[in-house]
């Protein structure tokens, strides 16, 4: 509201490039600051080369030193389908890609990080391409902080929770709602769905 109210900042929003391309908005000045992923490294290189930017941990207020280095993980998935012909080799390479090596080469091609924690300190991820060196300091700085790293767990609703939960949060910011009956609104329409899985 302090800004001009959600919908003039919508306004503004909607106005932006994509992330992934020459128009990404942080590269080109339209924002000072954005939370994105370490991916986003790869884009910046990519689309704005000389892009002036830095990474660092999200903002806390002063009288909460516990959110300190609050870092949203996820992750990518690998699934053997039901019914596959070959799952033994399947598995196998599931397994092999998950080595140190392997991990390596996946994270540097991807701009992700890796799945093994005893890469977070490896001098791979200290030096090179300014990409690399970002998912280096989010896995030694960030990521690998387990107090406050936070995830959404795999649920059958995982999806249906994000839409809403977006939903709750826009109509709180249009005052379409008060904060807390959007979000009770949410809760009621999770659990409802949940349910269907008892």
């Amino acid at each position: 509201d302090m800004q001009g109210g959600y919908r003039a900042i919508s306004a503004f929003v909607a106005g932006f490039g994509s992330d992934v391309s020459t128009q990404n908005p942080l590269a080109i000045g339209k924002v000072a600051m954005k939370l994105d992923g370490e991916w986003a490294a790869m884009h910046m290189d990519r689309y704005a080369p000389g892009a002036d930017y830095k990474v660092g941990e999200i903002p806390y207020p002063d009288g909460r030193p516990d959110l300190k280095n609050m870092a949203w993980q996820d992750g990518d998935f690998m699934y053997i389908p039901n019914g596959s012909r070959h799952p033994e080799i399947a598995w196998e390479f599931i397994r092999w890609l998950q080595e140190p090596a392997q991990q390596k080469f996946y994270s540097t091609a991807f701009c992700n990080l890796p799945t093994i924690m005893a890469l977070r300190n490896s001098p791979h991820f200290q030096q090179g391409p300014r990409q690399l060196r970002v998912v280096g300091y989010i896995m030694s700085h960030i990521a690998s902080n387990e107090q406050n790293a936070h995830f959404v767990p795999a649920l059958p609703v995982s999806q249906m929770y994000e839409s809403v939960l977006k939903d709750a949060f826009d109509r709180a910011l249009f005052h379409d709602k008060t904060p807390e009956q959007a979000l009770n609104d949410a809760q009621a329409r999770v659990e409802r769905e949940m349910r269907r899985y008892e």
